[in-house]
């Protein structure tokens, strides 16, 4: 370093020789100052080893001045050069302090502490890495650092075997129970949602932002009517199905089917569906026998923590129902730890992940997904109480209901009549804005307003009649879209958002039909009476749900399945698909096998004349076929494995 100059003019007090500027540091914000003389430094006293630490400019560290003889030197302690910026200030050490090393300023590890590190990895399930010797491995070049650093990945996933193993030890001693001994449990649950819900509910509405009767129904009763009709959907589900008749190629054997718990469930669900989906599919897994490890969607922590205060205050035993917040990335770790079953509903790109993890590790998957739900509305119906439904269908929760209706299917008769009350209804909704959903924390609004720009570049017309944009104390306004074309996003993407569309049609069944082909629908509501022919038609439709008399929104929902306010036993995603069926295979002591070797040309003959004997759709060749093995000796006894 070349020496400092004695600034002109410099008063012969003072002096900047002592205080110089890093030439490599760019972007110092250090500044030239002009200092006092130091008129009473000591000789033994020096400020020219304290380096400045050329990869972090603008620290803020003071030159200090130190002791020559306590203090040898700083050289040895040098900046971690992968991480610049870093706070950690100047060390000064002495010399016998670590008289152990040769280079680094760090004690090397003992053999007691390679035990105690390889014993801590052990109980958490991590692996210990614990380094021999100190420098690279041979070929490798040194690093820029002469300090030991630690790094862990931004997005490493917390250590999840303790929550599997917790998990799977109350699964054991749960699933030994029969159901009758889990229902107290399971009415211990639900009586805490009774006694307590002028307590769980105004407190679930305000965290979501959703009126008390959007929250009381679309999110509290279906997990009350889920409780309520476990009794009469599960027990049937764990009776064995037995087999009729053996093949004729294992004569003597006999199979059973039996239901049986997955083990540890993990259940993930969005945060559009905040309390009803996760306590439903919890509740269905539970009851089936299973633990459960759920994951709400991170954007509501105080519902999640509820329903973790639920289950706890239910008496579930302990590691049984494990709930977990955070984001996916704080979550998906469990998918690497051994589930056995994975429910899930959200992002395709996460479902695309889960399915690989599924198909890597071996464990069972289950997709949901939510769709673009129709509304049929046929001639002869009350227009006036299709207009309050279809206003509540397709605008509930500000257009982020589970299983709001998207699409409308109206008569050529009924269209315009229905078309200016429904415009009417939906500019008089935000009257009572009070009522209304708070949807900011929902709603995409680039990608809502790239869909209403798409239709209408394509043809569609799009109508806001109370005014585009919400005034102060209304937190939305709803959209009608007509003439939508089949090439706009609109038609094939979820809209997720407060907007629907109307279609004229002469034959509204067959355009039903026809929209569901477009985009699936899992419900299709129906408004009047339809025809037998219309009736038979619409039940067809490959779809979970189909109401006829009102519009269905399922607060509990998971692939068309949950409870809906009836009292009728759910189906497709209830209890049945928290068991899974294993098959039981039975065999006498002194079995007959015509597959066992050895393999004879006389055995395949047999076997195929056999065919005729067993299968043939004709009853009177199946009696010949039977007659002729039963006067072939020879062929009888290859059937039977003598010969």
């Amino acid at each position: 370093m070349n020496e400092p100059q004695k600034p002109q003019n410099t008063p012969p007090d003072e002096s900047v020789v002592r205080k110089a500027v890093n030439p490599s540091g760019a972007g110092s914000e250090f500044e030239t100052r002009e200092l006092p003389i130091l008129a009473d430094i000591p000789a033994d006293e020096s400020v020219v080893r304290v380096i400045v630490d050329s990869a972090a400019p603008g620290s803020g560290d003071p030159t200090r001045v130190m002791p020559r003889d306590e203090f040898e030197s700083t050289e040895r302690r040098v900046a971690d050069a992968g991480r610049p910026g870093s706070d950690l200030p100047t060390g000064y050490f002495r010399r016998e302090d670590f008289d152990d090393l040769e280079t680094r300023e760090v004690p090397a590890l003992k053999d007691e502490w390679r035990q105690n590190a390889d014993a801590a990895a052990a109980a958490t399930g991590q692996g210990a890495e614990v380094v021999g010797e100190w420098g690279p491995p041979p070929g490798q070049a040194p690093a820029t650092s002469a300090g030991a650093t630690t790094t862990f990945p931004v997005e490493e996933p917390a250590p999840v075997k303790p929550v599997y193993d917790a998990a799977r030890r109350a699964q054991a001693a749960w699933a030994a129970l029969r159901f009758e001994q889990r229902l107290p449990k399971l009415d211990a649950l639900r009586a805490e949602l009774v006694i307590q819900r002028n307590d769980y509910v105004p407190a679930l509405a305000t965290a979501i932002g959703r009126p008390m009767v959007e929250a009381l129904c679309g999110e509290y009763l279906p997990v009350l009517e889920a409780l309520r009709s476990l009794p009469d959907v599960l027990p049937q589900l764990l009776f064995d199905q037995h087999g009729s008749t053996a093949p004729f190629t294992a004569q003597g054997a006999r199979a059973l089917v039996r239901n049986i718990p997955w083990g540890v469930v993990v259940i993930f669900t969005p945060s559009d569906a905040p309390f009803a989906l996760p306590l439903v599919l919890a509740c269905d897994a539970l009851a089936a026998g299973n633990a459960v490890v759920l994951c709400p969607g991170e954007r509501h922590p105080r519902v999640t923590e509820n329903i973790r205060k639920l289950f706890v205050r239910a008496g579930f035993p302990d590691g049984l129902v494990q709930v977990m917040g955070g984001q996916w990335r704080d979550r998906r770790g469990l998918l690497d730890g051994g589930p056995d079953l994975v429910v899930f509903e959200g992002d395709t790109a996460q479902a695309e992940h889960i399915a690989r993890a599924g198909a890597e590790h071996g464990f069972g998957v289950r997709i949901g997904r939510v769709t673009k739900e129709i509304l049929a509305v046929l001639p002869g119906c009350d227009v006036g109480a299709a207009v309050a439904g279809t206003l509540w269908a397709a605008y509930a929760g500000g257009g982020f209901a589970r299983g709001r209706v998207e699409r409308v299917v109206l008569h050529t008769s009924l269209y315009d009549e229905f078309r200016m009350r429904f415009m009417d209804g939906l500019r008089t909704l935000n009257s009572h804005h009070a009522q209304l959903a708070e949807i900011a924390d929902s709603l995409n609004q680039a990608r809502f307003q790239k869909l209403m720009s798409d239709a209408v570049e394509k043809g569609a017309r799009v109508t806001w009649p109370a005014g585009e944009q919400p005034g102060r104390w209304i937190h939305w306004k709803g959209g009608v879209i007509e003439n939508l074309p089949d090439r706009a996003l609109a038609s094939l993407e979820r809209i997720e958002g407060p907007a629907c569309a109307l279609y004229r049609a002469e034959d509204v069944v067959a355009e039903t039909l026809r929209l569901h082909r477009l985009s699936p629908a899992a419900t299709v509501s129906v408004m009047g009476t339809p025809s037998r022919e219309a009736r038979a038609a619409l039940e067809q439709l490959p779809v979970a749900r189909v109401s006829l008399g009102e519009p269905v929104i399922n607060g509990g929902a998971f692939a068309g399945g949950g409870a809906d306010g009836l009292n009728l036993p759910r189906a497709g995603a209830g209890p049945r698909m928290m068991l899974r069926p294993q098959v039981l295979h039975e065999s006498g002591t002194d079995p007959a096998r015509i597959s066992w070797f050895p393999y004879t040309d006389d055995k395949a003959y047999a076997i195929m004349d056999a065919i005729e004997a067993e299968y043939h759709t004709d009853r009177a060749r199946r009696i010949k076929a039977r007659l002729r093995l039963g006067l072939n000796g020879h062929k009888r006894r290859l059937l039977r494995g003598e010969e």
